[in-house]
């Protein structure tokens, strides 16, 4: 305690004072923090430096003792367990497995595959062109993703053609009958364009104006009260009568989930709008169709709009300080979507209708935690696919005001559509977009110039510059683990829970897996390998009933700078009696080590172009072998500790399963996050999610 004092006593003196200007600083930022907010963040830097400080000095302390015990256990002949380092078996281990694979036929004799070198895949050194849109001028035509990356949607209702739709058997399974009339009419290539609207939905005259203007054949609306059904009829709008008493933009906005149900059941996809947009074009031309949710942003900018990865400076981790950072991302906006005809989309929107249900829960906040959070425990997400819809093509009135106007390319540009979502004057700008793009009124946007929703954009960082430090902390040390300790301590602990404990109606998820591509008595050295591992394991666990648990493997990539771990890591899978574990080694040391632990092992010694490889490219190129072959794989690394049987505690109902660098149940899972841009007046909270 004494030690600690003194170090919080040390960094608690002049460096702090540095230290808080620097924070408050945020990267040489212009703007200078007032007294009041200085001392206040001095006074909080203090107690965290302090906090840090005595963290610090406790884990030096550990540190410096478990060296101490090393070395009085190698100097004392105590060598026998695998933490005596050099001194020990493990050393042993390594000279006899080091001689052993220098002696000829010494890896096959032990049972080791030689993985041979291979120059990488011509796709291996593909990569995706991460295209910052706020950088070039626009483009609203749909470039098609690598070819490799294409992946066939889960259709509700397949396309046959010949096969008469909507499909009569569906029409009359849902009670779908009177939509099934409208679509028949209405839909082209099973899809509409959808507003569910009321009589009293914003700027809902100038919105149908210019989508008759626009001439988008289908086109649709579910009218929820009498009188707009009455006048959409007058005026041969095509419409789907669903009496309805909400009131309210959210409140109405909450009904698209449980009405976009019926439409997805038939296999119509949607591209749902609301009112208060004004369309230039098609917007049907524009859509990608490559992913079963695709919309468009509240992002201002390439990190807001397409999520960015930022880094996090815990000071209690001391060498691991850097480790943790955030992925975060600005709100996907729920008044223009695409929704296709997928089994995800549709799970997807029974989950949504629930929550709305049951929930006090703003739609587009649920909307967004549920397409871009993971599941966890027993809330399973529907695990649709997302696609952001180009930001100067579907536009929000942020980016179209603030940003594109500006743009020596703007009078030239036509994008798809305008949602005014930002502005509290909706009916004003609604006209002024419309008669500058629909009536080529130059002076149409001139009324908005000087205005705070003139001013530049401004990135997340200066946003936040004045109030950084307490954003960082507030994340690192909130300690919400109510909800990890509830689900611990009672029956089922770490085990699989039903989704949603039940309680919502919603179609199974099922995977679709790789088919095998090891054939009976395959020479492939990769499926020798994990054959003999998975034949390891109970003839029940390899049951086809079990789904992917009867074909997954654990994958471990080691070199001999790891045998301490992988010592421990063999000792676990003894203890354990865990089969199906193959050790992918990187040299001839671990792989014999490795054997001679009883794992089975492939030997992949790095040469060629994969010699100046990062490690990590190993551990993933070991993964896709697997997966390549049918195998569903559990990457560990060496340094791992096993305290129970890993292949009963996975759930097996998505494509990946990952643990956290989460601090609690927060950060582990994500929340809704808010940044405070001011100068958007009424919409200064922008939100999104946030997520370690």
């Amino acid at each position: 305690g004494t030690g600690a004092g003194a170090v919080g006593a040390q960094v608690g003196g002049d460096s702090l004072a540095a230290r808080a200007t620097e924070t408050l600083d945020a990267g040489a930022l212009e703007a200078e923090p007032d007294s009041a907010t200085l001392h206040a963040s001095l006074q909080r830097l203090g107690e965290q430096q302090a906090e840090h400080a005595a963290a610090e000095a406790r884990a030096q302390h550990e540190h410096e003792m478990g060296k101490q015990h090393v070395q009085q256990q190698g100097q004392g002949g105590q060598g026998g367990t695998a933490t005596a380092g050099q001194g020990g078996a493990t050393a042993a281990l390594a000279a006899a497995a080091a001689a052993a694979a220098a002696e000829p036929g010494g890896l096959s004799s032990v049972g080791v595959g030689v993985v041979t070198a291979a120059a990488l895949r011509a796709d291996a050194r593909w990569v995706p062109d991460h295209h910052d849109p706020f950088a070039h001028p626009p483009d609203c035509t749909p470039k098609r993703a690598h070819s490799a990356l294409q992946v066939e949607p889960q259709w509700t209702v397949p396309f046959v053609e010949g096969a008469e739709w909507p499909p009569p058997d569906a029409c009359s399974k849902h009670k779908l009958q009177d939509l099934c009339d409208v679509l028949r009419t209405t839909a082209r290539k099973r899809e509409v364009l959808l507003a569910v609207a009321n009589s009293h939905a914003p700027g809902l005259d100038i919105f149908l104006k210019y989508i008759a203007e626009v001439k988008i054949p289908n086109f649709m609306i579910a009218a929820l009260d009498e009188a707009l059904a009455s006048r959409l009829k007058a005026q041969g709008v095509p419409y789907w009568f669903i009496k309805n008493d909400a009131q309210g933009n959210h409140k109405v906005s909450a009904q698209k989930f449980g009405i976009v149900q019926g439409f997805i059941r038939l296999g119509c996809s949607v591209l749902l709008t609301d009112t208060d947009v004004v369309y230039m074009t098609d917007p049907f031309q524009a859509l990608y169709r490559d992913s079963d949710i695709e919309s468009m942003s509240d992002g201002w900018d390439n990190k807001t709009a397409h999520g960015d990865i930022e880094h996090i400076d815990d000071l209690a981790m001391g060498i691991a300080r850097h480790v943790p950072a955030t992925m975060r991302m600005a709100a996907l906006n729920s008044g223009l979507w695409y929704v296709a005809a997928t089994v995800p989309a549709l799970r997807l929107m029974q989950i949504m209708a629930y929550r709305m249900a049951t929930e006090d829960l703003w739609d587009q906040a649920g909307y967004n935690l549920e397409l871009m959070l993971p599941a966890h425990d027993e809330h399973q997400t529907a695990g649709a696919t997302v696609r952001v819809a180009a930001p100067f093509c579907f536009c929000n009135t942020k980016v179209f005001f603030r940003h594109m106007r500006q743009q020596p390319w703007f009078d030239s540009h036509l994008p798809i559509a305008v949602h005014v979502n930002y502005h509290t004057d909706k009916r004003e700008r609604q006209i002024s977009i419309a008669q500058y793009y629909h009536h080529g009124e130059k002076d149409a946007l001139r009324r908005y110039t000087g205005t705070h929703s003139d001013a530049a954009l401004e990135p997340t960082r200066v946003l936040e510059k004045s109030h950084r430090a307490q954003i960082m902390d507030g994340q690192l040390t909130s300690r919400n683990v109510h909800s990890s300790m509830r689900l611990v301590q009672d029956s089922v602990g770490c085990r699989p829970r039903k989704p949603w404990k039940g309680k919502v109606q919603m179609d199974e998820r099922s995977l679709r897996y790789v088919s095998g591509m090891c054939a009976d008595g395959s020479q492939d050295v990769w499926c020798r390998a994990f054959e003999s591992a998975n034949a390891a394991k109970p003839a029940a666990a390899r049951d086809p009933s079990h789904g992917g648990r009867a074909r997954t493997v654990v994958v471990v990539v080691a070199s001999s700078e790891d045998l301490e771990e992988l010592a421990l890591f063999a000792e676990q899978v003894a203890s354990l009696k865990l089969p199906g574990v193959v050790v992918v080694a990187l040299d001839a040391t671990a792989a014999v080590f490795a054997r001679h632990r009883d794992l089975e092992a492939l030997l992949w010694e790095p040469s060629g172009e994969q010699a100046s490889a990062p490690r990590s490219y190993f551990k993933w190129k070991a993964v896709e072998e697997g997966v390549s072959r049918g195998y569903g794989v559990l990457a560990l690394d060496p340094d791992t500790v096993l305290l129970q049987d890993p292949f009963a505690h996975l759930y097996y109902d998505f494509d990946v399963e990952v643990a956290t660098l989460g601090t609690d149940d927060v950060t582990a899972y994500g929340y809704d996050h808010v940044v405070d841009d001011e100068k958007m007046g009424w919409s200064r909270f922008v939100h999104g999610t946030r997520q370690f």
